[in-house]
Order: C-alpha cells, then structure tokens, then sequence
C-alpha cells in the first residue's frame, strides 16, 4: 500500500496531480515540460508526450538539479533525485514512463 495517493485534476493544458499527506504535485505544461512540487518548493524538469506502444512520456532525470527560488540554494542530492523520481513514478502510475540519463530508481 502506497504512503499517499494522488487525486488527478485537469488544469489548463496539463495535469495536476496532487497529495494530501506529504503534499507533492506533479503539472504536465503542454507537450515537453513537468513541474514537480514539494511543499512550497517547485522545479521544472524537462519530458515529453510519446506516441507508441513501448512508452507514454520520456523524463529526463538530468535535469532534476534545483528548485526554483527561493529555495534555489538548496542542494538537490542523489537521494534527493532518487526520491523525487520514485514520486513522479507514483504520480504518473498509469503512465509507461521512460527515463533519460538515468535509471529509474527502484
């Protein structure tokens, strides 16, 4: 049994994916872009819509490396990636997702 559960909203042009307890969210911006929330704390990280069997969305894990301001000077730590890939996992749990520069972490 999961730790939370994400209630699905549409938003605009993306999803917004949303837990109670922690509170993490997950908005998909149109074709190639994800913001991905802790708290009060946001990152963009970069993905892309897939069209195919294998896939439905590539992520590319590089690219989880800051939160925006005004938390820009906290550090983003491997265990950091590792956790907040594994949420998005979660989040996008319907989804096949592919992960770029880096393992999902399991």
């Amino acid at each position: 049994m999961s730790m939370f559960s994400f209630l699905r909203q549409r938003i605009g042009a993306g999803w917004y994916l949303l837990t109670s307890k922690p509170r993490i969210s997950v908005s998909i911006r149109g074709r190639g872009g994800m913001v991905y929330g802790e708290g009060s704390r946001k990152m963009r990280i970069r993905c892309e819509w897939l069209v195919g069997p294998t896939h439905d969305i590539t992520v590319d894990a590089a690219s989880i490396v800051c939160w925006e301001p005004p938390f820009e000077r906290e550090e983003v730590t491997y265990a950091d990636r590792k956790r907040i890939c594994a949420n998005i996992s979660h989040a996008l749990g319907g989804y096949k997702i592919a992960w770029e520069h880096a393992a999902e972490p399991g």
